[in-house]
């Protein structure tokens, strides 16, 4: 009878020290659930935002560029280009020939007899034209490469040994005012107007050739 009663008491607290472990595991997998993911959650948001992503050049921009006459330009009427009439005299710079090379993003030129420098980023669009300043280079105006804002992706100017990017206010040269058109509207305006097509401008075609000598 003692043994009965001894084998009983035995499985009783068995059972409840099974019931204990399995309340416990329950507990354990109910916290992992609920801790893995905070842990997760703490580890995304203490990890580093992802870095800049920027280009650092210091390249110069072209001097002396080449302009080719209306007549021989070989360009389509629905092609962009940059205009400026100042110091009497007007002129064009195709928009797509500004892109590319780091080089191609500067044009140093001589409007009527003062010193410009056309800058284009073809990654925001922008343009900007700047004047000689008293007492200051326009040949210090240089690419500067690819800078990252906050809102935004550009290209950068060196300002002699200053990094900025395009849009900024802090470059100390004046501005001139420019257009943004097409050939064929500006033809219209300017009839007599030079062209810029690049570093390597286009070779007019026979037909032009024919056209320009009076052999048509």
């Amino acid at each position: 009878m003692r043994k009965l009663v001894s084998f009983l008491r035995r499985e009783k607290n068995s059972s409840l020290s099974r019931k204990r472990k399995f309340s416990l595991l329950r507990v354990a997998a109910i916290a992992m659930l609920l801790i893995v993911p905070a842990l997760a959650l703490a580890c995304w948001l203490s990890e580093p935002p992802p870095k800049k992503y920027e280009i650092i050049k210091d390249v110069p921009g072209i001097v002396n560029p080449q302009f080719v006459a209306a007549s021989h330009a070989g360009l389509q009427s629905d092609e962009l280009i940059i205009g400026i009439v100042a110091f009497g005299e007007a002129k064009a710079f195709l928009r797509g020939a500004m892109g590319g090379r780091p080089e191609n993003h500067l044009i140093h030129d001589v409007i009527g007899s003062v010193k410009v420098t056309v800058t284009h980023c073809d990654i925001s669009g922008s343009t900007r034209i700047f004047r000689e300043t008293p007492g200051l280079d326009l040949l210090e105006l240089r690419c500067g490469g690819l800078t990252v804002g906050p809102t935004k992706k550009e290209m950068a100017l060196m300002v002699g040994d200053r990094r900025v990017p395009h849009s900024s206010k802090d470059i100390p040269f004046d501005e001139l005012p420019f257009v943004v058109t097409t050939w064929g509207e500006w033809q219209k305006a300017h009839p007599s107007s030079p062209v810029f097509l690049g570093r390597a401008p286009r070779a007019p075609s026979e037909d032009q050739e024919n056209a320009s000598s009076g052999r048509l």
